[in-house]
């Protein structure tokens, strides 16, 4: 039931990592939800890379176009609120 689990960094969607994953199941089917990937050192770096050359070009938008940015974010949260809120409360547990 859960979406496709990745990490997302710099624009890119990364499902496989050297820190490896786990698998996330459903403690009252024990049937797989998805494989949840890990984010090592490499992946962690790239992060804070992606994230500090974003912030330049965040920093210089105008309040009026971050605010605009915040509230069509806000809009498509609302979209998809009955999605959000059940893939938040599935019983979900992670093997080890």
């Amino acid at each position: 039931m859960y979406t496709k689990l990745a990490l997302r960094i710099g624009g890119e969607w990364i499902e496989g990592t050297e820190a490896g994953s786990e698998i996330v199941l459903n403690p009252a089917t024990e049937q797989p939800l998805g494989a949840l990937a890990h984010a090592g050192t490499a992946e962690l770096d790239r992060a804070l890379m992606a994230a500090s050359r974003a912030f330049e070009g965040w920093k210089r938008t105008s309040p009026y176009e971050r605010g605009e940015i915040l509230r069509r974010a806000a809009n498509l949260m609302r979209e998809r609120l009955d999605h959000i809120a059940t893939v938040l409360t599935l019983p979900a547990y992670r093997r080890r």
